[in-house]
């Protein structure tokens, strides 16, 4: 499954090589793109034609035009069952598209990345989908990562990850800010260290403002609110018996 905005088919350079080197795999037996961002008709007939080059006599290709009118069908239908189908986006579109993974039926493993990592390879691929294909292993998941450092600037990137999340889950015994800017010490140490291009006071000024919406986030946390988690599609299938059928119509009709 490849999670694509509509905008990032405007960045050939990057989604170019991704599915150049996707042609160069023969164990796919299905690609379909989740398609955001894309309202107009005439952008999602472009980004069928666009990803139509994965196309083989062995694979098959579609796009869910996730804002597309039988889709958006679809989510009322869910909606009508008192069920959140979450918030528009990238989570959201894999969600609804997972849906017409599952309602296919053919593929014992799915494989998930994005659409703009500047380094892809079919390697990249292989290896994530090889533990959970793997009849010898036993996994049933597999996340992969890759290393957040710009090949051509040699500069480290990933600041969400490295001076949000990071500091803040490391279970929170010493206040964010603290906490948060011993980790700017120790990557300014490894940046040093590796011969690597790091701005400390950008990366403090950063931390200054995560620290701000931290705050902001407590405050809007406080009001009523509802959850926005996204339900298993076990828990859809239950209310809507139905729904897979669906799912695998307007997806069809979209692909003609």
């Amino acid at each position: 499954m490849l999670p694509s905005l509509y905008s990032e088919i405007q960045n050939p350079k990057v989604l170019d090589n991704i599915t150049n080197e996707i042609q160069k795999v023969r164990y796919l037996n299905n690609v379909v793109v989740a398609l955001g961002g894309a309202p107009e008709e005439a952008q999602f007939e472009e980004a069928k034609e666009y990803f139509a080059r994965l196309r083989s006599a062995e694979r098959n290709v579609k796009v869910v035009w996730v804002d597309g009118p039988r889709i958006q069908k679809v989510f009322r239908e869910i909606q009508s069952r008192e069920i959140s189908t979450g918030i528009k986006g990238k989570g959201q579109s894999v969600w609804i598209t997972l849906g017409y993974l599952f309602a296919k039926k053919d593929s014992d493993v799915i494989a998930l990345h994005d659409c703009a990592i500047v380094t892809y390879d079919r390697i990249l691929l292989g290896r994530l989908i090889e533990p959970a294909a793997n009849p010898n292993n036993d996994f049933e998941f597999c996340k992969g990562y890759y290393l957040r450092i710009s090949p051509t600037e040699r500069e480290m990137k990933g600041r969400v990850t490295r001076l949000f999340l990071t500091p803040f889950v490391d279970m929170i015994l010493h206040t964010y800010y603290d906490n948060a800017l011993n980790f700017v010490k120790s990557y300014s140490d490894d940046a040093e260290a590796n011969a690597l291009q790091f701005d400390r006071y950008k990366e403090e000024q950063t931390v200054r403002y995560f620290r701000g919406f931290l705050w902001t986030a407590w405050e809007q946390s406080k009001g009523p609110h509802r959850s926005t988690l996204i339900p298993s599609w076990n828990r859809v299938a239950f209310s809507l018996p139905d729904i897979y059928p669906k799912i695998l119509k307007a997806v069809e009709a979209d692909n003609k």
